[in-house]
């Protein structure tokens, strides 16, 4: 896959979920095993396989021996349970299953130290992405294998992230809904969600794991004054469940109950889960009701207009459902972007002057939520002077502080027969030719920027027709991957140049 080739490269993946697992280690039996030593290693045995399923549906790599397959990132097949065991226990039964648990945690280490996750149960670290070896201890007692295991499910994201902070405007919405804004909240949602149930890339169900996952990853990124410390939690309720049930009229598919700090949905719709989450994001905040509650024409009119609400809706309708912001609060403002459907390079004059060329990913290994981002490289002559610059459709680099909102980026021009090479010769290119610096964040942390200065040699590299192909690989200020992006170099000089030139630059 096109993913596992971006690895091969030598750049650590970007990982959204995180599968615990406990530190499993094996024991000598002393004296005569029991029923209970063998159904212990039996369900450890069961336990690390449902995992490795997990690890290999969730990257796609050796998905052929997962029963069942795989379907939408997960295993098809519910975890298969351990068959009970019959007879007398012997010291071979415990011998045979303890080797078969040290093999399983020992696969599960090359795929945490290969996919940079959960790495630090690795004992003795992860190096050039294989697990470290470790020198055995000789006559160190053992620890006993431990019946409580961690549950295998999607950790939360880390909450150190430097988070967007919702800010709301004083002056009346003005957006491409704010008109809806008189008649309710339903008809500003219904105006706000247009075009959605259209989209096949945005319109979808997700598991209970991506639905949490997605839960966390917002929670981790989006702040609102106020808002509860962890994510709530999120769940399928069946028909007719308190909260989340079918009604006369009409359907309630969701709600968020306060109280609990939880969520219970009738679906697992992307819509479901983004307008829910957006109520408990602003739990604590006034709703269009209480604004009515005040008499000042004034305060009403300023309450009304900054209902916290319809701005993290908003926000995460842009972000995580490709829909264009209803303009509730001006937080959403997307980078500029150029019609392109195969990631071929286009420009165009800016309005007020000026030029502008860019292109989309060809490809990128950022995982769900943002697996389908419109990621792209621009070259831009404006009123800041010429700017090299990648904007995210979604998502932001979390987590600058250590840099002071620089953020870590390494790039490397690649030939057309890169991807045809081994393993080892890509990594040695990579390794060679890759130029690491630190680039400068946009106040949304959703685009970063060329160090100025070292714009005109960039660009005079990037149009040399020597080059087919341009990686960019984008750190989290925590050190982990936010992402591997590949753009086309071809046509490049034709839309760069005149760009270029619009500045001044001369060409080398």
């Amino acid at each position: 896959m096109v993913a596992a080739r971006v690895m091969s490269a030598g750049l650590a993946l970007s990982l959204i979920g995180v599968f615990p697992t406990a530190m499993i280690g094996t024991t000598v039996a002393q004296g005569q095993p029991t029923l209970d030593d063998v159904q212990i290693r039996d369900r450890l045995v069961a336990d690390q396989e449902a995992l490795l399923n997990v690890y290999r549906c969730r990257f796609d790599i050796d998905t052929q021996v997962v029963p069942g397959g795989c379907q939408g990132g997960q295993p098809a097949l519910p975890a298969t349970e351990p068959t009970p065991f019959t007879g007398m226990p012997t010291p071979d039964d415990l011998a045979a299953r303890d080797e078969l648990v040290a093999a399983q945690e020992a696969l599960l280490n090359v795929y945490r130290c290969r996919f940079d996750i959960d790495a630090q149960v690795v004992p003795g670290g992860c190096v050039g992405g294989v697990p470290a070896p470790i020198q055995e201890p000789t006559n160190a007692a053992q620890e006993p294998v431990n019946a409580a295991q961690e549950p295998v499910n999607v950790a939360q994201e880390p909450t150190n992230a430097a988070q967007e902070q919702i800010n709301v405007a004083a002056a009346p919405p003005s957006g491409r809904c704010a008109h809806t804004i008189a008649s309710g909240l339903l008809e500003w949602e219904r105006c706000a969600w247009d075009g959605f149930w259209d989209n096949r890339s945005y319109n979808r169900s997700l598991s209970e794991a991506d639905g949490q996952s997605l839960v966390e990853k917002i929670w981790a990124e989006v702040d609102v004054e106020g808002k509860p410390a962890t994510p709530p939690t999120s769940e399928l309720a069946p028909t007719g469940a308190t909260c989340a049930t079918a009604v006369e009229g009409g359907v309630i598919v969701a709600c968020y109950q306060h109280s609990s700090h939880h969520l219970r949905r009738l679906d697992s719709s992307l819509q479901t889960i983004l307008h829910e989450t957006a109520h408990a994001l602003v739990a604590l905040h006034p709703s269009i009701q209480t604004c009515q509650s005040h008499s000042d024409p004034r305060v009403y009119d300023a309450c009304v207009h900054n209902d916290v609400f319809r701005c993290a809706a908003d926000l995460l309708f842009v972000r995580y459902a490709g829909i264009p912001s209803a303009g509730v609060c001006g937080t959403t403002e997307q980078q500029p972007t150029l019609s392109s459907g195969a990631h071929e390079w286009v420009s165009t004059e800016l309005v007020g002057g000026g030029r502008i060329a860019g292109v989309s990913a060809y490809l990128h290994n950022r995982g769900f939520p943002d697996g389908d981002s419109d990621d792209w490289l621009f070259v831009r002559c404006g009123g800041g002077g010429l700017e090299v610059f990648l904007s995210f459709e979604r998502g932001s680099v979390e987590g600058q502080s250590a840099y002071a909102g620089r953020v870590p980026a390494a790039h490397v021009r690649l030939p057309g027969a890169f991807f045809s090479w081994g393993e080892a010769v890509q990594g040695d290119f990579v390794a060679f030719n890759g130029v690491r610096d630190l680039w400068g964040a946009s106040p949304l942390n959703n685009a970063i920027f060329l160090p100025v200065g070292d714009e005109v040699a960039f660009i005079n590299s990037t149009v040399n027709t020597n080059s087919r192909w341009l990686m960019v690989s984008v750190e989290n200020g925590d050190g982990g991957q936010f992402g591997v992006f590949v753009f086309s170099l071809e046509d490049a000089s034709i839309h760069v140049r005149p760009v270029a030139e619009a500045c001044g630059w001369a060409w080398q």
